[in-house]
């Protein structure tokens, strides 16, 4: 059962990667309605986040996930987050994540990763708008 799940998680990731692909460089405005629904199925099915959830829930919920995956995949899990902040301007999906990568960039000492502090940088801001 839960190597089930495991594997469930692991061919989600996969799928969301070629997806986020996709998304780079797409124009928000042509695409949104994919982007938003395809962004709210990874939110639901993987995070296990409702709209109803408060920043701190969101979090551990993503924290949760930290134990089954490693730093990369939390990483892109995390850029759902930021996608539904930008789609929805709800600065608490921006606040989870920026928690997020900075407890990546606390643990992860043996990587540093010059895309991980372009994301903070360009996080804080957005939470400063």
């Amino acid at each position: 059962m839960l190597q089930d799940k495991r594997d469930f998680l692991q061919r989600m990731i996969r799928s969301l990667e070629k997806i986020m692909l996709r998304f780079t460089g797409i124009d928000l405005e042509l695409h949104f309605e994919e982007m938003a629904l395809t962004i709210d199925k990874y939110l639901v099915e993987v995070l296990k986040v409702n709209e109803s959830d408060s920043e701190e829930e969101i979090t551990l919920k993503m924290m949760d996930l930290s134990s089954k995956t490693d730093f990369k995949e939390l990483e892109l899990l995390n850029d759902v987050l930021i996608y539904k902040g930008k789609l929805t301007q709800d600065k608490k999906y921006f606040n989870a994540a920026y928690k997020i990568l900075s407890e990546i960039e606390q643990k992860d000492l043996i990587t540093f990763s010059f895309i991980r502090q372009q994301k903070l940088a360009e996080l804080e801001t957005l939470l400063k708008k």
